[in-house]
């Protein structure tokens, strides 16, 4: 498990990195305005993390299901902020280009709920299939 919270800090650092230069090209109004959109690039591959490291350290048997999430949520957003970083400025500050700063982590936000509700309903029925498996007997 610790090869795969290793990763998933890489892949997020680097998500952490694009988004700072993008932002950085996008040329923000305000330092806390550049330091809440960089915050919230992270934010959701940092929570499935999260998750995932809390779910593997009480339930073995279920904790894939989040560690998927987990790179699916980061690995999303790594794309998605290197295609904006390599992209380069937008048009003007005036203009609606400037719209996937503020978009995208409420975007990807929401996306990763959904993602960890879906892991969770089924991580509850693998659960319930491991334990049924385990208490039955065969009776000769």
């Amino acid at each position: 498990m610790k090869i795969h919270l290793t990763a998933l800090a890489i892949i997020n650092s680097v998500t952490f990195a694009l988004a700072w230069r993008n932002s950085t090209e996008e040329e923000l109004p305000g330092f806390l305005f550049f330091i809440e959109t960089v915050v919230g690039a992270i934010a959701s591959g940092v929570i499935a993390t999260i998750v995932f490291a809390l779910v593997s350290r009480y339930q073995r048997k279920v904790n894939y299901v989040f560690g998927t999430t987990a790179y699916m949520t980061s690995i999303f957003g790594l794309v998605v902020y290197a295609i904006y970083a390599t992209n380069g400025k937008a048009d003007s500050l005036h203009s609606a280009a400037h719209m996937h700063v503020i978009a995208f982590p409420m975007l990807h936000g929401f996306l990763t709920i959904i993602a960890l509700g879906v892991a969770s309903v089924i991580s509850v029925i693998l659960y319930l299939v491991f334990r049924r498996s385990r208490n039955t007997c065969v009776q000769l």
